[in-house]
């Protein structure tokens, strides 16, 4: 209960790092010197708690659908599942062209514009 204690007092404090921004999780379920794993294709919708939308893994040519944390509430759910980490992309969901270019490098400035294409408009990429 000590670690859902702390998640609940730094929640506040990442909340502002999380809103909209896809996470890829890191599970610890036999403790921090046990397996692990991580996950970013979360098919479950939790309203109001983790929201999944779609994103096209180029990697492996296929849409999976990447977690969301909306709440505080949703940071805890996710501890209480030995979630331990939360890793934020570069992007935000607000960006999803099924994913264009990352929000905080468009919010660098004009020096970036015209190297900053979406996946769509580059030439043999389907």
């Amino acid at each position: 209960m000590d670690l859902v204690t702390y998640y609940k007092d730094v929640s506040t404090v990442m909340m502002p790092y999380l809103e909209d921004s896809p996470v890829t999780l890191h599970y610890f379920p036999q403790g921090l010197s046990g397996v692990s794993f991580y996950k970013r294709d979360f098919k479950s919708v939790l309203p109001g708690l983790v929201e999944s939308y779609p994103y096209h893994e180029m990697s492996q040519d296929k849409i999976i659908q990447v977690p969301v944390v909306k709440s505080r509430a949703g940071i805890i759910y996710l501890v209480s599942k030995a979630c331990l980490e939360f890793h934020t992309w570069a992007s935000k969901i607000t960006d999803f062209n099924i994913l264009t270019v990352p929000q905080r490098i468009k919010e660098k400035g004009d020096l970036f514009k015209d190297l900053l294409v979406s996946q769509q408009e580059l030439p043999g990429i389907k």
